[in-house]
């Protein structure tokens, strides 16, 4: 098993799967950062939405609003009045949904239209 984990560098953050067997010890640091200690090196575990965000961008997760990340291969339907993504095919008032925000609402578009020329292919 691994686990999604961060390392702070000069350049930004780095993001790693480290596995379980690896890990020596796990301390806190500043009362909040969870450290994982290694033979050759430590790394955190990502605890702010833009650390965490860096790791699933990787894995087609847009940002889509304030606090909002979304699984894009989840996403079914974008209602663009309202600024909401749907994740089912048929959803209803009381369907989940995540919010996106105005200035998110074009680059969501273009994924939709991305996706159904794909499909077409």
């Amino acid at each position: 098993m691994e686990i999604p984990v961060i390392k702070k560098t000069k350049e930004g953050i780095e993001v790693h799967l480290l596995p379980i067997r690896d890990i020596w010890y796990v301390s806190v640091e500043n009362n909040r950062d969870v450290v994982y200690h290694t033979k050759e090196d430590f790394y955190f575990q990502p605890t702010s939405m833009e650390q965490v965000y860096t790791f699933l961008q990787e894995h087609n997760f847009q940002k889509l609003d304030r606090g909002v990340v979304a699984n894009m291969d989840n996403v079914h339907h974008l209602d663009t009045d309202f600024g909401k993504v749907y994740f089912e095919p048929e959803y209803n008032d009381d369907s989940k949904y995540a919010t996106v925000a105005f200035s998110n609402l074009r680059k969501i578009k273009k994924f939709f239209k991305q996706r159904f020329e794909n499909k077409k292919d």
